[in-house]
């Protein structure tokens, strides 16, 4: 059992039945801040996972690659506003979801919480999800779905790459938050192919980790568990990223069709 920090008396000690020994009041064993600290060991385990596909990427399709980084990464005040407001909307989006979590009990608050959220605290949370998703975007749908554009089609590419999306977070128990995570990386790699920039997928991953890493502080996300399947607030998750597929299918679709009557 870790320690965690009582946000009655204080003292870091273990909690016995969910209290402190000292004052008795409930505390949980760890921040959800400091586990997502401690869970960069998943992240890097995640970027071993494609490691090498990148390195032959990098090293037998280098110029070709990075020619296509650039373009993907081409940076403009449009695509920068973009990014931001996306990820606004995504945060939204999801927060949206946790509350209708809490109503249906999928969700539920924490009864103590161990931080507070400071200017400081803030600002690491935001650079660190930004810096986060901007390397797994460059990663998995600037290299990796780039090499595989080359060879295959994009529908073929795209699933591809979803798949070794979700297999890369081998952190997670169940069968949902891989279905999730599939339906995660197929929306942002559409985004990448339809619009040819990496800033909506970006602003999409940076939204929706944030949006996650600041409503775990106060609620408990997976409190409902589905035996071999993993928690049920997946099941809201995968509905708004079908949401978000089908809303930027038709935008692109409607962006597509005003260039060629313009």
């Amino acid at each position: 059992m870790m320690k965690g920090k009582c946000p009655g008396c204080g003292y870091k000690v273990e909690p016995i039945d969910g209290k402190c020994q000292i004052c008795d009041l409930p505390i949980e064993a760890q921040s959800s801040i400091m586990m997502k600290f401690n869970s960069m060991s998943s992240v890097k385990i995640a970027f071993l996972f494609s490691g090498i596909v990148v390195i032959l990427c990098m090293r037998i399709f280098f110029q070709t690659v990075f020619q296509r980084i650039k373009e993907l990464l081409n940076i403009r005040v449009q695509r920068i506003a973009t990014l931001i407001f996306f990820s606004i909307a995504v945060g939204l989006l999801y927060s949206l979801i946790a509350f209708m979590g809490l109503k249906f009990n999928l969700v539920v608050q924490k009864s103590a919480l161990l931080e507070t959220f400071g200017f400081a605290n803030i600002l690491l949370l935001i650079l660190f999800t930004l810096v986060v998703a901007t390397v797994e975007e460059i990663v998995f749908r600037g290299v990796e779905l780039s090499y595989l554009l080359m060879r295959f089609k994009p529908w073929v590419s795209v699933l591809v790459i979803s798949i070794v999306f979700s297999l890369g977070h081998i952190q997670y128990s169940g069968i949902l938050p891989y279905i999730s995570l599939f339906l995660f990386g197929v929306v942002t790699s559409f985004l990448v192919v339809r619009t040819n920039t990496l800033y909506l997928a970006i602003g999409m991953h940076f939204g929706w980790n944030l949006a996650n890493s600041i409503l775990s502080q106060y609620y408990i996300l997976d409190h409902n568990i589905l035996s071999y399947w993993g928690s049920a607030f997946e099941l809201l998750e995968i509905g708004i990223l079908i949401l978000i597929f089908f809303s930027s299918w038709i935008y692109t679709r409607s962006q597509f069709f005003l260039k060629r009557t313009g």
